[in-house]
């Protein structure tokens, strides 16, 4: 059993060392330097600041070396999320406001036009320039070590999605999702998801609508107090000038995707079928990427036992948007990818006890102690 632990835990050091190396691991003290809000859409979306790019490209890519080509971050970054930022399509003539949509029904709320900034009152976001010929962006795809919460996982292929409801009025609106957590009880990981949550809401603070509070969606804690936040995945996306992420890993088949058509998708009600079927000649169907311990892709069919409660290593793009309609706004962490480091524990019957403890990862003094010894 001791040697599982030793074993949970080099995985665990093994993939933050080569995490730091990429320069977007959450705990980085000078991330939140490298990176700033663009407009997109209706909304906004982190990308890299123009001097960090090649820094951090050949980073990414030094770190990933010793990976299969499923797992190349750097071709995820690149590959698909550079483009120059498009006008919002009803904007104000001043180039500093936005209009604030709602997402769920994509309405606008009068008189939809506010300008985003910083907590600190200052222009959060710059658009000074035309945003139709402003330089290609490239979307920070921010890292951290976390746990997948057993508890509000609804990261299945349709979010648990039942019908219309007051959250979601057609299938089409569902965002998968679930929360995130510290992935130790204690050591050095439990000490980078501090600071994981301290740079998110960093970030979260530079782009801010005046007279909106946050939303409560994306922060949240357990019974114990503990912070969580949720991630989310798309798994519709319109057909035109979308791609699929097996296109944007380099040497991916994209063999899972194509084993899943609107016909077969797995749903949580077969009576949503007809509403799935008519989105069929208007968009994709997007699986996850996500990779177990072996490296192999995770079937939708598999996200509940594989992801629930595991330790991952979660790649994502954070992105805000308002609500004029509830003065709130929100933030989203758009799952990228997700590779299993420590597989969820599984429960022994009828002896009742978990067959796999939590590893618990000493922190680096600790670790540098007992080399020298």
């Amino acid at each position: 059993m001791s040697a599982d632990k030793n074993s949970m835990s080099n995985v665990l050091l093994a993939a933050r060392s080569r995490l730091l190396w990429t320069g977007l691991y959450l705990t980085d003290k000078t991330l939140c330097d490298k990176v700033h809000w663009v407009a997109q859409g209706h909304g906004h979306t982190l990308a890299l600041l123009p001097q960090y790019i090649p820094v951090i490209c050949d980073s990414a890519n030094k770190a990933v070396m010793d990976l299969t080509a499923a797992t190349t971050m750097v071709n995820i970054m690149t590959a698909g999320t550079s483009s120059p930022v498009p006008a919002p399509s009803d904007c104000a003539t001043s180039k500093s406001s936005i209009v604030v949509t709602d997402p769920i029904d994509g309405t606008h709320d009068t008189p939809g036009v506010v300008p985003i900034t910083s907590s600190n009152g200052s222009l959060g976001v710059d658009l000074s320039v035309d945003d139709t010929t402003a330089a290609p962006h490239i979307l920070a795809c921010l890292a951290a070590i976390v746990r997948v919460d057993s508890k509000d996982f609804w990261l299945s292929t349709d979010g648990g999605y039942q019908g219309p409801n007051h959250i979601s009025k057609e299938i089409i609106e569902v965002k998968p999702s679930c929360a995130v957590c510290a992935p130790c009880a204690a050591g050095v990981l439990n000490d980078d998801f501090t600071s994981v949550v301290s740079n998110l809401r960093l970030l979260q603070d530079r782009c801010v609508s005046p007279g909106y509070s946050p939303g409560k969606s994306f922060f949240s804690a357990d019974s114990f107090g503990n912070p969580r936040f949720k991630v989310c995945h798309t798994f519709l996306e319109p057909l035109e000038g979308m791609q699929t992420m097996d296109e944007h890993i380099e040497g991916s088949t994209g063999d899972v995707d194509r084993l899943f058509t609107f016909e077969n998708w797995p749903l949580t009600k077969e009576k949503n079928r007809a509403e799935l079927l008519a989105l069929k000649t208007t968009h994709r169907l997007v699986p996850m990427v996500a990779m177990d311990v072996s490296g192999h892709r995770v079937s939708p069919y598999a996200y509940r036992r594989c992801l629930q409660g595991a330790i991952v290593e979660l790649h994502f793009m954070f992105s805000h948007w308002g609500i004029a309609r509830n003065k709130q706004d929100i933030y989203a962490a758009n799952i990228i990818f997700m590779r299993v480091l420590v597989p969820p524990r599984t429960f022994s019957m009828p002896a009742n006890k978990w067959l796999a403890p939590a590893p618990v990862v000493a922190s680096e003094s600790t670790t540098k102690k007992s080399r020298c010894g």
